[in-house]
């Protein structure tokens, strides 16, 4: 053992590879929610801003949450453009991470 640094510190640097490849698994997942959303929530929700610009920064924004796993806020920005409609309409489905994953574990 002489002139080799403690276990732990081999421990500390394989735990922050092992953090390392999650990160870049939970982006890739995040990355393919904002996909999933981009084509099955964002051309339905769209008409519901009032002009484009409104459309442009919702739909940013939207996309912002989702990007950082704040899905529940991309979610109640949805429900807060049918608030006055009784809610989100049934045929709308809003995709969850969950969702995407078990999608993508398919295909690999």
């Amino acid at each position: 053992r002489a002139g080799r640094p403690p276990e732990s510190v081999f421990g500390e640097e394989n735990a922050v590879a092992a953090a390392s490849g999650n990160v870049a698994a939970q982006e890739d997942l995040h990355g393919l929610l904002v996909k999933s959303w981009e084509t099955k929530v964002f051309p339905v929700i769209r008409r519901r801003f009032r002009n484009e610009s409104e459309r442009r920064n919702g739909l940013e924004q939207i996309k912002g949450a989702l990007q950082l796993g704040m899905a529940d806020i991309a979610r109640q920005t949805v429900e807060f453009l049918y608030e006055e409609n009784g809610g989100i309409p049934r045929d709308l489905h809003l995709p969850t991470l969950e969702e995407v994953k078990t999608e993508a574990e398919k295909f690999s």
